[in-house]
């Protein structure tokens, strides 16, 4: 069994988690440079959807690989051509954390804030806008050195990342129902070819409640549109059938609360989202 991932300390924490799990089994890692660990001069948002999965989805189908372990938050809301979700791992935490010598509310004005996620800044910007917003790219650990180094005041990055990497740094955990997660955030997931012959095996490592979380999400996310440009955050719990979300524009922020209880309580959110930042 060939496992792809990409080669940063944070993957190889996530795909060994994996390997654990799969006990008896003969492992071997490819380590992949994906297009958005290779170009860091650029914005993230640039690249388009799946910038760290893309090329793990094309060796999975071209058989180089038979499985990537990828964090769900970097793929697309739908499943490239050949592939599947099989295997979704329990949830680790979900927030964003602010990594500064003090919290959000009492940063300086003009502190200069780094990170690559439009979502995050267009948050930030919204609750301190008197706060410069800085792109960030690299791993965890170049990140964290940036900030160490004073090229900038604070950094913003997701909580499980640092719990993983069990690195011991200081920083303030930024309340999830103002800064709601990514789709998918703090989910390990497990992808593989539909004609697998792991995929029997690989299904075994789905966490039932973490999979109904993130299908909801994923599937607002999808109703939203594969070219949604709209920094939006959406966190799922009890099972996907309590919905937070959250959308951004120049102009205003919306924010749902409510259950979910059929599909088309999946396409009102994303229809209300859209609404919202229209101004309707």
């Amino acid at each position: 069994m060939i496992i792809g991932t990409r080669s940063s300390s944070l993957a190889m924490a996530q795909t060994n988690t994996v390997i654990s799990l799969l006990a008896g089994e003969d492992i071997e890692v490819k380590k992949i440079s994906t297009s958005g660990d290779r170009i860091t001069d650029k914005p993230l948002r640039s690249f388009g959807l799946g910038a760290f999965v893309r090329e793990l989805d094309a060796m999975i189908v071209s058989g180089e690989i038979d499985l990537a372990v990828n964090s769900l938050k970097d793929m697309p809301s739908e499943d490239a051509e050949g592939t599947i979700l099989v295997a979704v791992l329990p949830r680790g935490p979900i927030e964003d954390v602010l990594l500064s010598d003090v919290p959000l509310e009492e940063l300086p004005q003009g502190a200069v804030v780094g990170t690559s996620s439009v979502r995050r800044a267009a948050i930030l910007h919204h609750i301190r806008p008197d706060i410069e917003i800085k792109d960030l790219r690299g791993n965890v650990h170049t990140r964290l050195d940036k900030w160490k180094r004073g090229e900038y005041d604070a950094i913003i990055l997701a909580r499980a990342g640092l719990e993983r990497l069990h690195l011991q740094e200081k920083y303030h955990i930024l309340d999830p129902n103002v800064f709601v997660p990514a789709a998918g955030q703090g989910a390990i997931a497990v992808v593989c070819a539909k004609n697998s012959p792991y995929r029997e095996r690989l299904t075994q490592l789905n966490d039932e409640a973490t999979r109904k979380d993130v299908d909801v999400e994923r599937k607002i996310l999808c109703e939203l549109g594969s070219g949604c440009s709209i920094p939006v955050g959406i966190h799922a719990t009890e099972e996907g059938s309590f919905v937070t979300a959250v959308a951004v524009s120049e102009e205003r922020i919306v924010r749902i609360s409510q259950r979910v209880n059929s599909e088309n309580d999946i396409k009102s959110i994303a229809a209300e989202l859209r609404r919202g930042i229209d101004g309707e």
